[in-house]
């Protein structure tokens, strides 16, 4: 690739990034303000049932990537509960009650969790990765490749 494509291509990149920062910053604004503690109802929920869901074990990784559902009951109905981390801090916890919130007839474990749940937060996290990848790719065609002038 001669070097008047690499230039076009580390511009594009770069408009990119600059963009979705923007994007981002705004997003930031609008998932850190959208849900609030006054909108959530703070409730009581006794844990019913914890389960560990290993995703994947890598050969060059000794740990796998594991995640925990723990399965709730508030008011005779069981929920999910959001943003719940800590498998052995759960485990010993079953059939013991804790307080929790409940938004949009969701169980969060806290605030923050559901904050990041919505579908802004969502987007937020993959909007941030995309700009990222934006940044490593404009700084890998702004270097001169080996045997080009």
């Amino acid at each position: 690739m001669n070097n008047a494509k690499r230039k076009k291509l580390r511009n594009i990149f770069l408009v990119l990034f600059v963009i979705i920062t923007v994007a981002c910053v705004v997003l930031n604004l609008k998932v850190n303000n959208g849900v609030r503690e006054e909108d959530c109802e703070k409730v009581e929920v006794e844990i019913l049932d914890v389960s560990k869901n290993i995703v994947a074990k890598k050969i060059s990784r000794k740990k796998a990537k594991e995640f925990i559902k723990v399965t709730a009951a508030y008011q005779n109905k069981e929920y999910e509960v959001k943003g719940a981390v800590g498998y052995d801090k759960f485990v010993r916890l079953k059939g013991h009650k804790f307080n929790a919130l409940l938004y949009n007839d969701e169980i969060y474990y806290d605030l923050a969790s559901a904050k990041t749940s919505t579908s802004l937060g969502t987007i937020y996290f993959i909007l941030l990765a995309a700009d990222f990848g934006c940044l490593m790719l404009a700084a890998q065609f702004s270097t001169k490749k080996k045997g080009s002038d």
